[in-house]
């Protein structure tokens, strides 16, 4: 997450795509470097993430100690956005299509089981020659944990010398940043204890 946050105050706002191709040159510069020093070997971040972190190597968190007065739990709900051209799952999840496919949708097959239902394998087929009639995208509620804090973290962050200076440039003109998603707004304070 703080390596998110430190790209994303020095405006590294870089899509996925570029990022894996960019990982990829890495791991071939770092194969190259640790034939003399097996400390420079490729260190996959990403584990467990679709995120791919691109300054990892360039900072150590020493230290991150919570220093709050107050944290509230709760959960919401949100929409996701989902594409699934391949499947009944997507003209299910869809709220709208289009007005000329309609009656089109009335009049297919019904489920043996439940006749309110229209049969899987006719919505199937007619999602499959309709696709530019449904929307791209259907959306799901999924429950998301939220925690509002009163308070914050002191990061005891060692830093390479030339990210230093870019964070120093970067938080003069702007001191806030998300940390993880763009619920996350946290204001930065950075001190030189060097």
């Amino acid at each position: 997450m703080l390596c998110g946050l430190i790209e994303n105050l020095i405006g590294w706002h870089i899509d996925l795509s570029d990022r894996k191709n960019i990982v990829k040159d890495i791991v071939q510069f770092r194969k190259k470097q640790a034939k003399e020093t097996s400390q420079l070997e490729f260190i996959d971040y990403s584990k467990g993430s679709s995120y791919l972190p691109l300054l990892m190597d360039y900072f150590e968190i020493i230290d991150i100690v919570p220093i709050f007065t107050k944290a509230e739990f709760y959960d919401d709900l949100w929409s996701k956005a989902y594409r699934r051209a391949d499947a009944i799952v997507h003209p299910k999840g869809t709220f709208n299509i289009s007005y000329d496919i309609i009656r089109d949708k009335w009049s297919l097959g019904r489920n043996k089981k439940d006749t309110k239902q229209v049969d899987d394998k006719e919505l199937e087929r007619f999602f499959k020659e309709n696709l530019s009639k449904f929307p791209l995208y259907y959306s799901t509620p999924t429950k998301r944990e939220y925690i509002s804090m009163n308070g914050f973290y002191k990061a005891k962050i060692l830093l390479d010398g030339d990210l230093y200076e870019l964070l120093l440039e970067a938080i003069q003109t702007n001191n806030i940043a998300y940390l993880g998603n763009s619920e996350g707004w946290i204001n930065i304070t950075i001190n030189d204890d060097v």
